[in-house]
């Protein structure tokens, strides 16, 4: 028996109201007293201008990201922001974030297969199936 990828589900924000809420999240941060450490969550929340969690920022956009900062905060940046506050930091984590992403998503689909795969070799023997018989021509 195939065993299955592990996937670790990510964070999904809908909403600020998903952000606001979480224990660690603090609306003012100031990036010349902190370092980002991690990102821990990306949105994308086109129906609500989220401000720049970034003191010296606030700017509105509609997609960012969650990150953990140094002294233990979570705040939201856009992706500008990040980029212009935090430099090479914010590439670096961006992209393991966004790597990590599309290795979750390669997982859910090869589950996918995995689960599904009896059904797929089974289709597959039917078409042969017909292109033996000559129900099919190739």
């Amino acid at each position: 028996m195939i065993n299955k990828f592990e996937i670790t589900e990510l964070l999904e924000i809908k909403s600020m109201s998903d952000i606001e809420t979480r224990e660690k999240y603090k609306f003012d941060v100031d990036p010349s007293k902190t370092r980002l450490v991690d990102i821990i969550a990306y949105y994308d929340i086109q129906n609500e201008d989220i401000h720049c969690g970034l003191s010296n920022c606030h700017q509105p956009h509609h997609m960012g990201y969650l990150v953990k900062t140094s002294d233990d905060y979570e705040t939201n940046i856009g992706n500008y922001c990040g980029r212009n506050h935090f430099g090479n930091d914010f590439a670096v984590q961006k992209n393991a974030y966004l790597a990590e992403r599309r290795l979750q998503n390669y997982r859910k689909l090869l589950n996918e297969v995995v689960y599904n795969s009896k059904d797929i070799f089974k289709r597959i023997d039917q078409l042969k199936n017909k292109v033996r018989t000559g129900l099919i021509n190739l």
